[in-house]
């Protein structure tokens, strides 16, 4: 089943409004702790983890009139589930999207038709993973 895995947003809302808002994402206990520096003309920023790690980033201030998020990884599906039932006039920057194939020769067969849509299409192609050593992980 497709679903997010990485989602950024522009959001309408408090500092303190979101950052509440996004601690219901944590599995147990939620921290925050500040950015030394926050990135792209943002003033402030401050990461929040739960009992598991790094779950996603806050910037605030400077020259932007909102406060932006950005979720990576497994928590950006629930955060765009939040913001899009919590704060409806977000205005989003970035969302990707997977769907993970398990069977047998599945990434290879999917990859020529990915390759072919992209040259079709003028699409820019890249790769991750630890797909030169194990073979596992593969993103096109």
């Amino acid at each position: 089943m497709a679903r997010f895995d990485w989602y950024q947003a522009s959001v309408p809302a408090e500092v303190p409004v979101l950052r509440r808002a996004l601690e219901s994402l944590c599995d147990g206990r939620a921290e925050w702790s500040d950015m030394p520096r926050a990135p792209h003309g943002f003033g402030q920023g401050a990461k929040l983890a739960d009992m598991d790690g790094p779950l996603l980033q806050v910037w605030w201030g400077g020259c932007h009139q909102r406060p932006h998020v950005v979720v990576p990884g497994e928590a950006a599906a629930a955060a765009a589930d939040l913001l899009r039932g919590e704060f409806r006039g977000h205005t989003v920057s970035r969302a990707d999207v997977c769907e993970d194939y398990a069977d047998p020769g599945a990434y290879d067969r999917l990859q020529g038709i990915a390759l072919g849509v992209a040259r079709e299409r003028g699409i820019k192609v890249g790769t991750a993973g630890d797909h030169l050593v194990t073979m596992q992980g593969r993103t096109l």
